[in-house]
């Protein structure tokens, strides 16, 4: 598995604008539920994932990927 985060791909940079517009002037642009996500960094996805029996292949220094094989 691989989880890539690009916080400036053409989807990130459309939800952190969806959010915005949603929370600061109350447009409804994404569910509630959305505003409040939080996501796991890769660092505790690693270790969840070493602990259930994937190998992390790959954890760069930059936190942009995380490469998994199960």
């Amino acid at each position: 598995m691989v989880f890539v985060r690009d916080p400036w791909s053409r989807y990130g940079v459309k939800m952190r604008l969806r959010k915005t517009l949603t929370r600061h002037f109350g447009l409804n642009l994404v569910p509630p539920h959305y505003l409040l996500a939080q996501y796991p960094t890769f660092h505790h996805l690693a270790s969840f994932a070493s602990r259930v029996g994937f190998d992390v292949v790959e954890e760069p220094a930059g936190r942009s990927a995380l490469v998994l094989r199960g």
